[in-house]
């Protein structure tokens, strides 16, 4: 062997080194689970484009420091596009969220679709309004278990009332300390800040109460998410349980 040949070995060898790949971490892994007691479940429907929502957005985002966050309360903020032609289109707002509002009126939930709306376990509550205070279900309800890891969502749902009937599991990524600058519209000149912002929901029927999917994707520029799981009967939008929780390294304590 020349010397050159030998240095160019050397360089070779060196470049592969370099180059290899690093072997990924492991998936973490996260377990949620219900409990035997009903977890409620609270959805908030708003809008940057409308100047009542702020006001409710800011209490909703005070939850974060209940104790009982994700074990007895699971709140879930769904942004409308109604608002979006009058002035401001809100980056967060789906016509999937007002197509679920609105469904709600359908089902007799709701009186009417508006903004700020607060529904709770399925039916209007109109308690933020009057300053009412949110107090917790007792009520029992069947367990929801669910498990994520390497990608996908394990989750099972146990109940007596429902354990031969097909059930609806609901899936919803959320978003946090999501900030807006404001340009149009009421809320012109103003910069919002978003707590439990639904960027991504899955919804999967089974025959069973078990079910697995595909985890939603998250996004590596958001440092605090979580996940909201819920069940339903099919072609009802009325919570049997709930569940959900952190995901990944956050600021927040639970």
């Amino acid at each position: 062997m020349n010397k050159l040949t030998a240095t160019l070995l050397l360089l070779l060898g060196s470049f592969h080194a370099v180059a290899a790949p690093a072997v990924p971490a492991g998936e973490p892994h996260y377990t949620f689970s219900s409990g035997n007691q009903r977890v409620d479940l609270l959805e908030l429907y708003t809008s940057e484009g409308c100047s009542s929502c702020p006001p409710a957005e800011a209490w909703l985002g005070q939850l974060l420091e209940r104790p009982d966050l994700w074990r007895g309360l699971v709140p879930v903020v769904f942004h409308v596009d109604y608002w979006d032609d009058l002035g401001w289109k809100d980056p967060f707002s789906t016509a999937g969220n007002s197509q679920r509002q609105r469904r709600y009126l359908t089902e007799g939930g709701v009186r009417s679709v508006y903004t700020p709306g607060f529904v709770l376990n399925g039916s209007e509550w109109r308690g933020w309004f009057s300053g009412q205070a949110l107090s917790g279900s007792e009520n029992p309800a069947g367990l929801l278990n669910v498990e994520i890891a390497n990608g996908q969502i394990q989750a099972s749902y146990r109940s007596e009332q429902q354990a031969n009937q097909p059930l609806e599991l609901h899936v919803a990524l959320l978003g946090f300390d999501l900030s807006t600058k404001v340009l149009r519209g009421e809320n012109r000149g103003k910069t919002l800040t978003h707590q439990f912002v639904v960027l991504e929901q899955i919804t999967k029927l089974s025959e069973h109460n078990e079910w697995t999917l595909a985890a939603p994707h998250r996004s590596n520029a958001l440092h605090n998410q979580a996940l909201a799981v819920w069940v339903t009967v099919p072609n009802t939008q009325r919570p049997l349980q709930a569940t959900g929780g952190w995901l990944g390294k956050t600021v927040r304590t639970p």
